[in-house]
Formats: structure tokens, C-alpha cells, sequence
């Protein structure tokens, strides 16, 4: 009978219940504008009471306008402590792929690999904003920049190779000095075991600051992509590496652990 009266009215509702819920693990400036978004239905509620002409639509339009009232309470209490978390600062190292665009001209690193996790790392992207620090190994060139341009080559990563990268100072160095512009607070190695060995082994002597996590993908290809779609978006990944644990246990001659229970940041991306 209200929906003959306002068809909104049932619509209202909810869109009041998808505000209260749909920005879980999300940024500040979301929720701000779930805020926004209403307080314009608990206006438009309000108007809608003034204006009824039965007592039990003005009943209703006045519990609406309540509920979206305290909705905004809410969602700008919630901006206010995501603001008052530190930034997550995501930074991806990952391997080179066997599979490659092979167009005669230089291109740019990030399109020259075309394997299954450079895909999932383009589609993913954009939702990012296209702003996520990373490095890649190549078994060519050593650590580049996504923004390197290359040619076509064919060279794999063997123990040989490994080794030689393993005994190169320059590419600790270079990584260092990486992390020590990008400041990142959560890590994630991607690639194969050399590839993997080669990086964490530079990460050890990064000099990391304690808070950072570092983890690393396991698993067959399907459970690696996986992996790696979930840390670009935030999500949990329980069940990768947990690098700095591995290390810890190396020292004290324990057994290398996992990521913990729940290992989704809690930091947000920034805006």
C-alpha cells in the first residue's frame, strides 16, 4: 500500500540497509560520501512526512528518516577512525614470465609479460588507480620497473642464474634503495622458487622496519593467482608465506609458519 503512495519508499529502505553495510574495508572518502548519500534520503524522508496526508505514512517517513540519521552517525564515525589508521602502502615483487608479447619495437615490462599473474596485475590495476609501487626480476635484465622498456628475449631462471643474482650486491642495493623511497607497509613476493628465493633473500637485507609484512605465494599457478588477486585487493591470504616468519624460524632453527588466522590488513588504501 506505501509503494502506491511512494514507490521509493520500499527502495528506501533499502538503500538504507546497502549503506549501513556495503563499505566494509573501505576508505574514508567512502564513507563520507555513504554519509552524504543519507543524509540526502533522511531530507528527502522528512519532506516526504511533511507532506503525507495519513498518519501512518508520516510514521513511516519519520522512522526512515531515524534510521538514515543514525546511518550517518555511524558512517562518519567510521570515517573519522579510518582516517586516524596509518596508509597501506602495498609493494608487489614478482618474477618475469615465460610468456611474452613478441613485438619486434621495445614495451614496457608490464606489457611485454603476458603470463597469468601479469593478466590478473592488469585487470586488477585499474581498480587501484593504476598506482601500485612494485619491481620485477628478470632473469635478463635483473630488477626493473614496471615503466622499463624491453626487447623480446628468452632467457630462464635456473640455479646458475639464481646464484649469480644471490652473489650481486647491486641488486640488493637497488631494491633497498627502492623500499626506502616507497616506504611500504605490506609486501608480497610472486613467482616461482628462484625467482622467490632471489627476492626474499634481498629482503632480509633491506633493512625492514618491523611493521612491515612480507609474505610470499605457495601453492600450484591456480593457488598462486589466486593469492595474488586477494593481496592486490586487500583481502585475506591466509594461505601464503609468512616471509618474516620463515626468517625468524631460520635463526632460531624452528619451522617456517604461515601467514596468521587472519592476515588481511587492516591499513587502507590511500584515496
Amino acid at each position: 500500500m506505501l509503494s502506491r503512495v511512494d514507490p521509493l519508499a520500499p527502495f528506501s529502505r533499502w538503500y538504507a540497509r546497502a549503506f549501513a553495510g556495503a563499505w566494509e574495508g573501505s576508505s574514508a572518502r567512502e564513507a563520507v560520501l555513504s554519509a552524504l548519500q543519507c543524509r540526502r534520503m533522511a531530507v528527502l524522508h522528512a519532506q516526504r512526512e511533511r507532506a503525507a496526508d495519513r498518519p501512518q505514512h508520516a510514521a513511516y517517513y519519520r522512522e526512515e528518516a531515524q534510521r538514515l540519521r543514525g546511518i550517518v552517525r555511524g558512517e562518519l564515525r567510521r570515517a573519522r577512525a579510518l582516517r586516524a589508521q596509518p596508509v597501506r602502502q602495498p609493494y608487489l615483487l614478482i618474477a618475469c614470465s615465460d610468456t611474452k608479447r613478441h613485438d619486434a619495437q621495445p614495451l614496457r615490462a608490464i606489457d611485454r609479460y603476458d603470463g597469468p599473474a601479469y593478466r590478473v596485475l592488469r585487470n586488477s590495476l585499474p581498480v587501484l588507480g593504476n598506482r601500485l609501487p612494485m619491481r620485477i626480476l628478470s632473469a635478463q635484465f635483473g630488477l626493473i620497473s614496471a615503466q622499463t622498456c624491453i626487447p623480446d628475449y628468452n632467457r630462464r631462471m635456473d640455479e646458475a642464474r639464481a646464484q649469480q643474482f644471490l652473489d650481486d650486491d647491486k641488486l640488493r642495493r637497488d631494491l633497498a634503495a627502492d623500499i626506502a623511497r616507497v616506504r611500504p607497509t605490506d609486501i608480497l613476493v610472486m613467482g616461482g622458487a628462484h625467482y622467490r628465493r632471489v627476492l626474499t633473500e634481498a629482503l632480509r637485507d633491506a633493512g625492514l622496519p618491523v611493521h612491515v609484512r612480507v609474505l610470499a605465494v605457495q601453492g600450484g599457478i591456480g593457488e598462486q593467482l589466486g593469492q595474488l588477486r586477494r593481496w592486490l585487493h586487500n583481502q585475506s591470504v591466509t594461505d601464503t608465506r609468512d616471509v618474516r616468519a620463515a626468517w625468524h624460524a631460520h635463526l632460531s632453527g624452528g619451522q617456517a609458519a604461515h601467514a596468521p588466522a587472519d592476515s588481511r590488513m587492516s591499513l587502507q588504501l590511500p584515496a
